[in-house]
């Protein structure tokens, strides 16, 4: 039984790395830098049901049975901070309910901090341009009970992501790079590269407030690619509230994965509000 628990908290400890980066929402909004001195807050909920796990000797997604699913629940509030009209600063704060079978553990996940930098910034309200970043991810999370709500390690972030016009629609490039460090069990992660990519385009161009579809695929490996990475679509609306708000929801659904669990799909289902 402790053997068993212990390969079942190792699988839920890398898949909890995907998770905190990947389940959050259609990134469209999110990429606005602040002017100085406005602060954005940005709430998601989320709800992902795992219902299969990589058999690493099989090589094969076996299905779990249904007395031991893994379901997570989960609330992440995002705050920003214009501290220059250059610099803002983000704080990451996942809040979760996750059930494996009939283990049941809550509480906040693992909190990220870090800072965006725009170099060159023009007037346009689109703020079209490349946004350097770096970030912290702390072990706010209880790694201690099953099944666990962080991986106990400090980890680093760095990437960068692209905004440009596309015949009036919006299109979104991020990559990055998750310098991980050891988890719990003293175990070394690896380096972490993610990715994605995303369309906006607006269904009703001349109106305030107006709605965007939204397509999205994103992304990533540790190691080498074929051995564990998770790929997925997206598809999502926003309402959008030119002068402070946007509501927004999508699904999530992956279209090739090895390792750690998978689900079928995800939803989302949030709001961003500045002032």
């Amino acid at each position: 039984m402790k053997v068993r628990r212990f390969i079942l908290t190792s699988i839920l400890l890398i898949t909890l790395l995907v998770i905190d980066i990947y389940s959050w929402p259609i990134i469209g909004p999110a990429t606005r830098m602040l002017n100085k001195g406005e602060i954005m807050l940005e709430t998601h909920y989320n709800y992902q049901l795992f219902n299969r796990y990589y058999n690493l000797a099989e090589k094969e997604w076996i299905k779990l049975p249904s007395d031991s699913l893994y379901t997570i629940n989960e609330i992440v509030t995002e705050f920003y901070w214009g501290i220059a009209r250059e610099v803002s600063l983000r704080l990451i704060l996942p809040v979760k309910l996750s059930q494996f079978g009939k283990d049941v553990n809550n509480g906040i996940g693992d909190g990220v901090f870090s800072l965006l930098y725009q170099p060159v910034r023009g007037e346009d309200e689109e703020q079209v341009g490349t946004v350097l970043w770096g970030g912290v991810r702390f072990p706010t999370g209880d790694s201690e009970n099953f099944p666990p709500l962080g991986d106990n390690s400090y980890d680093f972030l760095v990437g960068l992501f692209d905004v440009r016009d596309f015949y009036g629609a919006l299109y979104y490039t991020t990559v990055g790079l998750w310098l991980n460090g050891k988890n719990q069990d003293d175990e070394e992660i690896g380096v972490q590269y993610q990715y994605n990519f995303c369309l906006s385009v607006p269904v009703l161009k001349n109106s305030e407030p107006f709605v965007n579809i939204v397509g999205e695929f994103d992304g990533y490996f540790i190691g080498k690619f074929k051995e564990n990475t998770r790929n997925q679509l997206c598809l999502g609306l926003q309402y959008v509230d030119i002068d402070h708000l946007v509501i927004e929801a999508s699904v999530a659904v992956p279209i090739y994965s090895v390792g750690g669990y998978r689900y079928d799909f995800t939803p989302t289902a949030g709001f961003i509000f500045w002032f």
